[in-house]
């Protein structure tokens, strides 16, 4: 059986070399982040599943036998308290119709070569982002009680949530080893 590391690191050289190719060909490499679809609801997903599925062979043609993984990643943005108008309930509903459509679009994939992977499952939303330390917040703009959550600082990567969010990836390797 082959070596799960080196088909990791197969794999992630292939996506870096075929990025460069779509990308000189037709735009962008695919990616999923809340960047690529944010704020839309009724997103377009037809350029990334042709983009996805043209990684998803060129990966199969160099690596035969290889397990090309798509991994849904976090679909929130945590619990910031938009004081910059950035992240919203809108960014959140955007990110879990992406969410649905991967699962729509390519679970029950694998004979054609997709496995899809549920790596944000594995994120905390309430503590998984780095919070603020000393004055907090009150739940949302127009709140009259007395209750304050900590919200979150900075942007809404769930840097505390990596590691965390490995833990689906090395059960993935584990099964199929």
């Amino acid at each position: 059986m082959a070596n799960p590391i080196l088909t990791t690191f197969r794999l992630a050289t292939a996506c870096l070399g075929l990025a460069a190719c779509l990308h000189a060909q037709t735009g962008p490499a695919p990616q999923a982040f809340v960047n690529d679809f944010r704020g839309r609801l009724n997103a377009d997903y037809s350029t990334w599943e042709r983009q996805i599925t043209i990684m998803k062979e060129s990966y199969l043609a160099a690596c035969p036998g290889g397990k090309f993984v798509i991994a849904i990643l976090i679909s929130t943005c945590g619990s910031i308290d938009n004081a910059a108008g950035d992240f919203t309930p809108l960014q959140n509903a955007a990110m879990w119709n992406f969410r649905n459509w991967l699962i729509q679009t390519f679970d029950k994939r694998e004979k054609e070569g997709f496995y899809l992977l549920d790596a944000g499952i594995a994120a905390d939303n309430d503590h998984g982002f780095n919070l603020a330390t000393g004055s907090a917040t009150v739940p949302f703009e127009g709140y009259n009680g007395e209750e304050k959550l900590r919200v979150q600082t900075g942007n809404p990567h769930p840097y505390p949530n990596y590691v965390t969010m490995g833990l689906p990836f090395a059960a993935f390797i584990q099964y199929y080893r």
